[in-house]
């Protein structure tokens, strides 16, 4: 058993055949950010990329080559069907999905990983 990247097991399982499952029950995720910094000199360039990026459209055709859930809810219509199964976005697979809480790690990361250093020594 291990945690990985839910994309790199479904190329696993797709083009290498590998019998590999995903089990989605308590899975992670975590929010994350696009930004355009304030004074960025090619800011209405990264405004134009950021609406295609996070387009509805784009991201539900992202699908087609990966299984990583597109993150915007009007995408999900537009996911292929063969791959709904294969999205942790999918309403199936999100039941029980537990989101990553960034501030409590950001507390605690140091000391976690020195014991965890420490428990790999021994």
């Amino acid at each position: 058993m291990t945690s990985a990247w839910n994309g790199r097991i479904w190329a696993a399982q797709t083009k290498e055949k590998q019998p590999f499952k995903i089990i989605w029950d308590g899975q992670m995720y975590d929010i994350d950010v696009w930004a355009v910094p304030v004074g960025a000199p090619d800011r209405v360039k990264a405004m134009d990329f950021l609406r295609f990026a996070t387009s509805t459209q784009i991201l539900a055709d992202q699908s087609q080559y990966i299984a990583y859930g597109p993150t915007r809810k009007s995408s999900q219509p537009l996911v292929h069907a063969d791959m709904k199964s294969s999205m942790p976005t999918d309403p199936d697979n999100f039941a029980t999905a537990l989101q990553v809480d960034s501030q409590w790690w950001g507390d605690h990361a140091d000391e976690l990983n020195e014991r965890f250093n420490a428990w790999l020594a021994k």
